[in-house]
């Protein structure tokens, strides 16, 4: 903040401040600091709060009294602070959490773990970079790899209220294997956990494109509002691997762990049946 009021335009401290914002979910002041900073349209930030712009409430005029009872103008209150519904704002939070892995010291992780997961990609020169985009491998490291549980100790003050809860109920929900049993294409589906029993109905666009009624998959069902949702990716299971794959979850594993052997479906046949019953791969 020193830096900033010494020089109100230099760009540092102007992409910080910016990230403070998005955290506390201020849009239009995040988008402020980053047009100052001089931030490109496609600047990740950028097209990120740009996502989560809220509309203006039409049911009130500028210079009526605002709709929350302060007494205010709503020009001079909520315009331009107008917050999404957590259901909308979940993903936003589970942004926030990468952007934190993605600057706070876990690329050694990241890498290693991408690269468990392009192990079997042969001589695919492009394999660890495409791997680092794939979305199971930032979510190993932020939960089994305890990235997100740092971004909650260090920038959860920031966060608001309903996200900072959400953030806390999200650390204790384990990954599983779900059987799926009902999708309704286009919009959710309804999974059963295979660990606990439970059934799940979650928001899922995939739904009907990609998941289908009967299927094994492994993945994490985290609330979000007054729904669910998968983040992290869907990995399909075959049934043959439901009880090895679900003993090993059992146990906990670490990101690379995990990613090791839920990649072992990429492997050639002979590397998938000398894999060991009851663990994943070394």
């Amino acid at each position: 903040m020193a830096a900033e009021t010494m020089n109100p335009d230099w760009p540092l401290p102007l992409f910080d401040l910016a990230r403070i914002a998005s955290d506390r979910g201020d849009v239009e002041r995040g988008l402020t600091l980053l047009r100052r900073a001089g931030a490109e349209p496609d600047y990740p930030l950028v097209e990120l709060l740009e996502m989560y712009r809220a509309e203006p409430r039409r049911d009130v005029g500028r210079n009526d009294l605002c709709w929350c009872g302060s007494g205010r103008k709503y020009k001079k209150c909520h315009l331009g602070r107008e917050q999404l519904p957590l259901d909308d704002r979940a993903r936003w939070l589970y942004a926030k959490a990468i952007q934190h892995a993605l600057v706070s010291g876990w690329n050694d992780l990241l890498i290693e773990v991408a690269d468990e997961r392009s192990r079997h990609a042969g001589d695919d020169p492009d394999a660890l970079n495409t791997a680092l985009g794939d979305p199971l491998v930032i979510d190993a490291v932020l939960f089994e790899g305890g990235a997100f549980e740092e971004f909650l100790e260090i920038r959860g003050s920031l966060l608001p209220d309903d996200e900072r809860l959400l953030a806390q109920q999200w650390l204790s929900v384990p990954r599983s294997v779900f059987e799926v049993e009902r999708v309704q294409r286009g919009y959710s589906v309804t999974v059963r956990d295979l660990r606990t029993g439970d059934t799940h109905q979650v928001r899922e666009h995939a739904a009907g494109r990609q998941l289908k009624t009967g299927q094994l998959v492994c993945a994490r069902a985290l609330p979000a509002g007054d729904t669910m949702r998968f983040f992290g990716g869907v990995e399909p299971v075959a049934l043959h691997e439901r009880d090895r794959l679900i003993n090993l979850l059992d146990t906990e594993p670490d990101a690379v762990t995990l990613v090791a052997y839920l990649s072992l479906r990429f492997a050639p046949a002979a590397v998938r049946v000398a894999a060991p019953p009851d663990s994943a791969p070394e």
